[in-house]
């Protein structure tokens, strides 16, 4: 499938504390996205049963998902694309740690199956790395390098803001 036939959402936080989504691109020069866990179910998938997940932000330093089969609907509480539903090679990069989170529904007529990679940080940055590998990030984005997760727990510590984007 070409990047033209298939669809790539930013989730993110944005400096004002909501979540967003946005259309990214792959960008022409390659970036290497540090990961630390990548799950998919298996068997028939997730089943059709319009089961929704209210709004939740993404953990630690957030994930991509690709839809595999089916269809998955995501939807945020602030902007322009408030909600997108992603078809079998579409994916969503998640970086919502702070906002308001991201509600999550599975539709259509087949059982979803997805592919879900978890971030890791990298010795170069995941923003870095990040806004390298996709293009159309706006400039309201709090990136993920902007606080730090506690070590014992992974959960983001929002007194840690930096106005600063930079790599």
């Amino acid at each position: 499938m070409s990047q033209t036939d298939s669809k790539i959402y930013g989730v993110y936080t944005g400096t004002d504390m909501k979540s967003y989504m946005c259309l990214l691109k792959i960008a022409d020069t390659a970036a290497t996205v540090p990961v630390y866990q990548v799950t998919a179910p298996g068997g028939k998938g997730l089943p059709i049963d319009g089961s929704w997940q209210d709004y939740h932000r993404s953990t630690l330093f957030g994930s991509m998902t690709v839809v595999l089969d089916g269809e998955l609907e995501l939807g945020v509480t602030a902007g322009p694309i408030r909600t997108a539903t992603a078809k079998a090679g579409d994916a969503f990069v998640m970086i919502d740690l702070l906002g308001d989170g991201h509600s999550a529904m599975r539709k259509g007529r087949v059982p979803l199956h997805v592919l879900n990679t978890r971030f890791a940080l990298s010795v170069g940055g995941l923003w870095a790395a990040l806004s390298k590998g996709f293009t159309g990030w706006p400039d309201n984005v709090l990136p993920p390098a902007e606080y730090s997760p506690y070590p014992s727990t992974g959960l983001a510590d929002p007194s840690r803001r930096y106005p600063d984007k930079s790599p």
